[in-house]
């Protein structure tokens, strides 16, 4: 069934206010939750020509209880050329967050439970970094009768952002102007440590290892030691690369390899 709900959803999506001319005015109402979904966003980045394509699959686990018709990302970068799996439309919105949304055209295309589906991508020049993805489940908007229901402000479970599934994932942020090498260190920490405490790297030790070559290589940019600092990079990049798809996820390894890479080319 083609689907004139996406429409409406995405209308309140970039201009929040116009869900009132679909609903009306005055009475008290409450959404239906759309979080009844259990999903998992797998990420991966590829380079071509000086920029990174950015690929997400969805998977809606069997203990879903909704198809899952729109998918969106916080993002911090510019970003172009969006593609879409077929009966998806992509979009970007500034409307409070920036973020890319992709939303369903026909319900026989939603994600339902115990199924999967690629197409999701997008191109930056930017950096990868941690973001917050959002999945919505499907509910049927409800027959109000124009002037019966309440403003937006007082409906409850309006928010797209509060009416969703969240967790983490990749994407692009752009990086603040004059950064340091040993501040881009220090984010290189980060995303590892994020990694290690999550199932991003679930082997420990290889956490210890990559955590030691990293650490060496900030102690040798404290003491403005470049050449030593490219040699403990170098080591680190070279272990991210041996463990590519064996004990790294595709998260994982776009983190910690584009953003590694990125610092080693400045000493």
């Amino acid at each position: 069934m083609f689907r004139i709900y996406y429409k409406v959803t995405f209308c309140f999506l970039v201009n929040i206010l116009c869900i009132n001319t679909v609903l009306g005015q005055d009475s008290l109402y409450t959404f239906p939750s759309a979080k009844k979904i259990d999903l998992i966003v797998h990420a991966d980045i590829k380079s071509a020509q000086n920029e990174n394509i950015y690929f997400y699959r969805l998977i809606s686990k069997a203990s879903s209880e909704q198809e899952i018709f729109q998918f969106f990302l916080e993002i911090g970068a510019n970003v172009k050329e969006i593609n879409s799996p077929n009966m998806w439309s992509g979009e970007i919105s500034e409307v409070r967050k920036r973020i890319v949304f992709w939303g369903s055209r026909d319900s026989s295309v939603d994600i339902f439970p115990s199924s999967s589906l690629e197409g999701f991508n997008f191109k930056s020049k930017e950096l990868p970094s941690i973001i917050i993805y959002y999945g919505r489940g499907y509910f049927e908007l409800p027959n109000v009768a124009e002037g019966e229901a309440p403003p937006l402000e007082a409906t409850v479970g309006a928010d797209i952002f509060e009416n969703s599934v969240k967790g983490k994932t990749i994407g692009p942020r752009a990086l603040p102007e004059n950064i340091t090498n040993s501040a881009l260190a220090d984010t290189l920490q980060s995303y590892l440590s994020f990694s290690c405490d999550t199932t991003w790297i679930a082997n420990q030790g290889i956490c210890r290892s990559l955590e030691a070559k990293l650490e060496n290589a900030e102690k040798q940019l404290e003491r403005e030691n470049s050449n030593a600092a490219s040699g403990s990079l170098q080591a680190f990049l070279s272990e991210v690369e041996a463990q590519k798809d064996k004990q790294l996820s595709s998260e994982a390894y776009a983190l910690l390899y584009f953003n590694g890479r990125y610092l080693l080319e400045r000493l």
